[in-house]
């Protein structure tokens, strides 16, 4: 009985520490965008950790993943309703189910191993639960079917601990921050014999932070060489992409496009960049709509970076972007990380959309006039690695033609857009991106927005954008930051093991 009740208490107490924390976590992205929030939300989950039994723990992490989703993500069931055709409960109950196993077990995990090595004597301190936490959202962005969104480092977005990611990416941010929440729990709950060295490790942790803080403000202060900067312009069309296609109305659909974009080529920008599926005909099949499209672009001698499907080999296709100039002059590349179930079926042919009919491609950048520009479509936007490959192939400008009709929600595109503006600070590389209804942007390579449009129909941005070729660490050394957060939770936990060893070698 008296084993039930303590069990009991520990789920009462796993379940609110969770939700709170989880309640402040969602707190810090759109549509509210409260970073400092983040730098304490994680402190209820982590004296959690420290201070319930392992099954308690884990509920406790099980819970903050699953609420945190909920409310960091409350748009995504109005997208797959509308994308995949599925009813309102179907939507919300596999988003729940989604929530859970995706976001909530790596959370679970982290509860139970810290809530173990505290049972032993021996909590991982801020810097090894900060590890944890690292190699929590590492699981979590992994495998087929996986959620890189709302990670601890995004929250950091237009704030000068968001340059920390030409170092080591969002998984060093992430990092300091779970690192200063930990110290900050471990101040909480430190007996009375421990609170001196405590509150030494969270005046540690603070000066930690001022140091990034400082560096942040460095580079934010960079001039931007005048010779490096590119002319840029950005069509947002407001035409949403139609399932089926129209050919009665593709023609009329170019022509509107078209229209927008001679009103741009009278700032005479050296690149115009169209959204992904800007257009609904191939490029590599003889049509009007192309012939005209090319004698548009050849009277109006840009260069033009768009979104189209490019049919490969046999019945694949493959969703691409295309560099086109005057006299014909033509590029492309493909889109190389696949969104699961919408382009294609992680599973085979079972609980896919109708439009998952493509295969990964060949990316390279596409060499302009003005200046080399490697393309991520849409949701590469959520893979660093995408973008770190171009630039490694020679870009020197990114670009991300991507399709947000499908959100139909402000927060949503705002949530992808700050998450693009951290591929910019990665590689130091500004990024173009270009969507059918917003938000579309010219972000520098610090991550500032330097033109921004609004959102939910058409609109025209210019700007002047830097070309880069400086190579950042993180542009190096990649994720290596999560190898050094799996190496200092091993060694912990080996430390742990071998000191339950040597206690029970004593008695």
């Amino acid at each position: 009985m008296v084993r039930k009740v303590a069990r009991d208490a520990s789920s009462s107490v796993g379940f609110a520490l969770g939700s709170t924390a989880a309640l402040l976590y969602a707190g810090a992205y759109p549509p509210f965008e409260l970073a400092p929030l983040a730098w304490v939300a994680l402190a209820p989950l982590f004296v959690a950790y420290r201070r319930l039994p392992p099954l308690g723990a884990a509920l406790a992490g099980l819970v903050f993943g699953s609420v945190a989703t909920l409310f960091a993500g409350w748009w995504l069931p109005g997208m797959l309703e509308r994308y995949f055709e599925v009813s309102r409960p179907a939507a919300w109950a596999g988003f729940a189910a989604a929530s859970v196993g995706i976001d909530g077990l790596p959370y679970a995990a982290l509860g139970a191993w810290a809530a173990w090595a505290a049972r032993r004597g021996r909590p991982p301190g801020a810097l090894a639960l900060g590890a944890g936490f690292v190699l929590a959202e590492w699981l979590r962005v992994s495998g087929p079917v996986a959620n890189p969104y709302a990670l601890l480092a995004y929250s950091q977005h237009g704030t000068p601990f968001a340059q920390l990611a030409d170092l080591a990416g969002t998984w060093g941010i992430g990092w300091l921050v779970a690192s200063a929440n930990a110290a900050l729990a471990g101040a909480l709950v430190a007996e009375r014999a421990a609170r001196p060295r405590a509150a030494l490790r969270l005046v540690a942790a603070a000066a930690v932070a001022c140091a990034a803080f400082g560096y942040g403000a460095f580079r934010l202060a960079e001039p931007t060489d005048p010779a490096a900067l590119v002319r840029v312009a950005v069509v947002q069309t407001g035409i949403a992409r139609e399932r089926g296609g129209n050919e009665a109305a593709s023609a009329e659909r170019l022509e509107r496009t078209l229209a927008l974009t001679r009103a741009a080529a009278l700032g005479e920008p050296d690149l115009v960049f169209w959204p992904e599926h800007a257009v609904d005909f191939t490029l590599d099949d003889p049509t009007p709509e192309r012939t005209a499209l090319f004698r548009a672009v050849d009277a109006l001698g840009v260069d033009l970076v768009l979104g189209a499907a490019r049919q490969g080999d046999g019945a694949s296709w493959h969703n691409s972007v295309y560099l086109i100039g005057p006299r014909g002059r033509s590029a492309h590349s493909d889109k190389v990380r696949l969104v699961p179930f919408a382009e294609y079926g992680p599973f085979g042919d079972k609980l896919r959309a109708s439009t998952a009919l493509f295969a990964p491609g060949v990316a390279a950048p596409l060499a302009a006039r003005a200046a080399s520009v490697g393309a991520f479509l849409c949701g590469e936007s959520l893979h660093p690695d995408v973008a770190r490959s171009l630039v490694r192939d020679g870009a020197e400008l990114l670009a991300n033609p991507s399709i947000d009709t499908w959100l139909q929600e402000p927060a949503a595109a705002r949530a992808l857009l700050q998450i693009t503006s951290f591929r910019a600070i990665e590689t130091r590389r500004s990024v173009v991106r270009a969507t059918p209804t917003g938000y579309s942007a010219v972000i520098d390579p610090w991550g500032r927005e330097l033109a921004l449009s609004r959102f939910g129909g058409p609109d025209l941005l210019e700007a002047a954008a830097p070309r880069s070729t400086r190579l950042t660490l993180y542009q190096q050394s990649g994720d290596a930051a999560c190898l050094v957060a799996l190496a200092v939770v091993a060694a912990h936990s080996l430390a742990v093991g071998l000191s339950g060893r040597s206690r029970r070698g004593l008695a």
